[in-house]
């Protein structure tokens, strides 16, 4: 599986290689998401669909594109500098998340990925309805596969190609086994109700 920089950009109709212009105003996403931390700087800023969903807490910096449905939970850090971080439609951020990239290494989140709390994907492809688990790591250049699931506290080594449809769990990782049907039904559920949870906080009233 190669790195792919096309799918949200084409949703949010941003060329490759175009950033924010210099100077983005940042008045609508503070208005949208109140609490949490959005930023541009020379480096590039975000495009965030009007259906996602940022958590007050969170931060999202830079070169971050965000699809419909998706939601960035509280304490999670999405940093993007020298390339992108590009997140399709509902996929799901879980609290206390970091997203980041390196030169020649962008992160790309397909469409319906889960990130359970804590997980870090750092310059690697995440593929459809992978679900990421509590505390896992997958590292630079490193390929998860459509519908596969990292265990919690898993560690992807760098250029790692998991298949689809495993589960892949150990420190460093391996594929245990195949999933079975109520593995798949179960994951396929995550993204649903992270969009309805999304709905929910969003209309959260704060103390003070």
């Amino acid at each position: 599986m190669e790195h792919r920089t096309t799918t949200a950009r084409e949703r949010h109709g941003v060329s490759q290689g175009q950033s924010v212009p210099e100077g983005q105003d940042m008045s609508d996403y503070a208005e949208r998401y109140p609490g949490a931390w959005i930023g541009s700087a020379d480096f590039g800023g975000p495009e965030i669909h009007p259906e996602a969903w940022v958590a007050p807490t969170a931060v999202v910096v830079g070169r971050v594109i965000l699809g419909p449905g998706s939601t960035v939970w509280y304490g999670s850090v999405l940093r993007a500098e020298a390339e992108d971080i590009e997140v399709g439609a509902e996929v799901n951020i879980q609290d206390g998340c970091v997203l980041h990239v390196d030169p020649g290494e962008p992160t790309l989140l397909e469409d319906r990925v889960s990130l359970g709390h804590q997980a870090m994907v750092h310059g690697a492809h995440i593929g459809t309805g992978a679900l990421i688990g509590i505390g896992a790591a997958v590292l630079h250049r490193a390929t998860v596969g459509a519908g596969a699931l990292v265990a919690a506290g898993a560690v992807v080594p760098p250029g790692t190609a998991v298949p689809a449809g495993v589960l892949y769990a150990g420190v460093p990782g391996r594929v245990i086994r195949e999933l079975t049907d109520d593995d798949i039904a179960r994951q396929a559920r995550t993204p649903d109700n992270y969009v309805r949870r999304g709905a929910e906080h969003a209309g959260v009233r704060w103390a003070g």
